[in-house]
């Protein structure tokens, strides 16, 4: 076969992957079906030119230096094809709390990625994240409503950590998914970026708007920008380099995605089998206030039992807690743990020594911002209902507690929005 031949060859074969394919996590679908592939979904231009390459280009090969992939390091990265037009995000969150677990504690675990969706979107609860129209199936997610969810509990335990990375510099990131799993990241599904080059998936988008969420399982520091130009439109990347990503709408090879595109809703999640019961009054952190250079929360409980962690949202990269527990009769400190996190997101901290009590509060001074359920809203898809009542939650203003369910006390605080509770979480 001459070279015109092969060209002609390879263009029908670009032609055929054109093909428009299913939709992605922003496109509604009440009955669930199987995605054929990524790459029959729109947005994998082709030319005569990138045809060409992909025929006579010289495939690259990765070396071990700056290349790390989770499954190469004999954790179990399961590819599951996404069933439902909007349900990526909880595909991916399923895989990062699975190579979470084997990190973690050795354990290979099986997270259904439904059950994610209806601890989300449940309506067997009184507050907290909820689909407008009551189907889980018609609405997409993002990290930060799994942590707002699961972090008051899933099946028979609660979150350990979510951790929000976008902030996080790439060798961080990489630090974190070594350590503690795959880590979620948006991108944008049907993008021109996206392309099939020398034998990979690529996707290179600058300004990502993330509408589908995808699992980060390793990375290439040496993969060749130039690969990713090769997809019609895109220009060449500043640097070599990529996220490795396993997609749900792609059931072939993973994606190359270029340090170049921005990071979005970015999360880590690990789950913990140690607690069976969560007390709290809040339904998630949607809101964060300040007092001064430290701010102080407490939620007083009234529920007999073993405490053993207290659970918390923080607001900022970087932010350290200080965490006291007290009987609530006597005034006893019964146990104390400070600690500081690298990244915001939600966390589950263990006490020292798990301490019994019945009539108790919690007590946490952020050094930065503080953790509140913040106002109801809606965005036309999706929901946030938060609920409070008095006596539960307090915010220390000066040397005077006041009760965060009292309207008198959004004035105090200086803020334009009603805070309701505060995200403390007592576990046992």
């Amino acid at each position: 076969m001459n070279k015109n031949m092969k060209v002609i060859t390879a263009v029908v074969l670009a032609l055929a992957l054109t093909a428009c394919g299913d939709k992605a996590d922003t496109k509604p679908s009440v009955t669930p079906t199987m995605p054929s592939g990524g790459i029959d979904a729109p947005g994998f231009e082709r030319t005569m030119m990138n045809a060409e390459r992909e025929v006579t280009g010289e495939k690259y090969e990765h070396g071990d230096d700056g290349y790390f992939l989770l499954a190469d390091n004999g954790i179990k990265t399961e590819l599951k094809m996404q069933k439902g037009a909007r349900t990526g995000w909880a595909f991916a969150a399923s895989t990062s709390m699975e190579t979470a677990a084997f990190l973690n504690d050795k354990k290979e675990i099986k997270i259904d990625p439904f059950d994610i969706l209806k601890t989300v979107y449940t309506e067997d609860k009184k507050e907290g994240i909820f689909s407008e129209s009551g189907n889980y199936l018609v609405v997409s997610g993002h990290g930060r409503y799994i942590a707002d969810a699961l972090s008051n509990g899933f099946n028979n335990g609660v979150l350990s950590y979510a951790k929000n990375c976008e902030n996080l510099t790439p060798e961080q990131i990489k630090e974190e998914i070594k350590t503690h799993g795959a880590m979620t990241m948006g991108i944008k599904e049907t993008h021109n970026g996206r392309g099939f080059n020398d034998g990979y998936f690529t996707q290179y988008d600058k300004n990502n708007i993330g509408d589908h969420i995808v699992a980060v399982v390793g990375w290439d520091d040496h993969f060749p920008k130039e690969i990713f130009a090769k997809t019609h439109f895109v220009e060449t990347p500043s640097q070599d380099g990529g996220w490795i990503v396993q997609d749900s709408l792609n059931n072939s090879d993973y994606v190359y995605i270029s340090y170049d595109t921005k990071l979005v809703d970015t999360y880590i999640f690990g789950l913990s089998d140690e607690y069976s019961r969560v007390d709290t009054y809040d339904g998630g952190c949607e809101g964060k206030i300040k007092t001064g250079q430290t701010t102080e929360l407490k939620n007083i409980f009234h529920r007999e039992g073993t405490l053993k962690a207290v659970g918390t949202f923080v607001p900022s990269d970087g932010e350290s807690v200080e965490i006291k527990v007290f009987d609530e009769k006597t005034d006893k400190l019964l146990a104390e743990q400070a600690q500081t996190f690298n990244a915001r997101g939600y966390y589950t901290v263990p006490l020292k020594e798990a301490v019994e009590v019945k009539d108790y509060r919690i007590e946490i001074t952020y050094d930065k911002e503080a953790p509140v359920e913040g106002e109801k809203w809606s965005d036309g898809f999706v929901k946030y209902l938060p609920k409070i009542g008095g006596g539960q939650s307090y915010v220390k203003i000066g040397k005077k507690w006041y009760d965060l369910a009292d309207k008198a006390t959004k004035k105090k605080l200086g803020i334009d929005f009603k805070p309701n509770n505060a995200c403390i979480k007592a576990l046992f």
